[in-house]
């Protein structure tokens, strides 16, 4: 279904996706690719087989692989400076 529609119409895969435990988000392989957490949905939640389909979605908890946080006082500098260009 293209164009506007009532939220979470059947005939479409708009929405927020969430996976119903850890394993499952490990077994698709989702959890590589960034950050992830636990969320609270709302609005029109459907229930699936592995999930649930959300209109909204706000997170409760985030969590982010090792590799993605910077360990040098340079890499730091460099997140920060693509923060707050004006700056640097």
């Amino acid at each position: 279904m293209r164009g506007a529609h009532e939220p979470l119409h059947s005939d479409c895969t708009c929405g927020i996706y969430a996976a119903k435990n850890i394993e499952h988000l490990r077994t698709t392989g989702y959890w590589q690719y960034g950050i992830h957490g636990d969320v609270n949905l709302w609005g029109t939640v459907v229930e699936h087989k592995l999930g649930w389909r959300a209109q909204f979605a706000y997170p409760k908890s985030l969590f982010l692989p090792p590799d993605a946080l910077p360990f040098t006082l340079a890499g730091i500098q460099a997140r920060i400076a693509t923060l707050f260009p004006e700056h640097s």
